[in-house]
């Protein structure tokens, strides 16, 4: 026997690749599922409390609570409120002010985005999103502003 009979056929990069796609998602053991279950039960329950109550009066204590955890399980999946905050929404806390000043802005662009709209409806505006574009330069410095508080991305908060 040359030992051609049994070496295995060769294979493309591409038919690697379909190969590694066609496998299927390794289960969780045990540990894994738990510890992803009690996150779970954590941002939902920060969540609940952050849409009802606000940022600043959910404590970790209430979440814990709600989640039917202790606070260390809170810190053992997020570093502090701040982090499970923005793990949920994606940014950190809007405060107050900048609420304000943003629902102004916004409300103040209605009877200019309602009239570009209707330009539009009567086909008197050829730019179908000239409404959006009006509301953008408005809104723009604004919305900077709040993204400006946001962490970067890859920074750990």
């Amino acid at each position: 026997m040359d030992g051609s009979t049994f070496a295995p056929a060769p294979t493309s990069p591409i038919a690697s690749a379909i190969a590694l796609d066609e496998r299927p998602e390794r289960r969780m053991n045990k540990r894994e599922a738990a510890k992803a279950l009690t996150r779970s039960k954590v941002r939902n329950a920060a969540e609940a409390l952050f849409d009802t109550v606000g940022y600043d009066k959910a404590t970790i204590r209430d979440i814990a609570a709600k989640a039917g955890m202790s606070t260390g399980a809170v810190f053992a999946n997020f570093k502090d409120k701040l982090a499970l905050y923005v793990d949920i929404k994606g940014h950190k806390p809007v405060t107050i002010e900048q609420g304000h000043e943003l629902f102004h802005v916004m409300l103040d662009l209605i009877p200019e985005l309602q009239g570009e709209l209707e330009q539009r409806q009567a086909g008197k505006n050829a730019e179908p999103w000239a409404y959006l574009d009006a509301l953008l330069q408005r809104a723009g410095p604004v919305v900077e502003a709040i993204k400006a508080t946001a962490p970067p991305e890859n920074q750990d908060v």
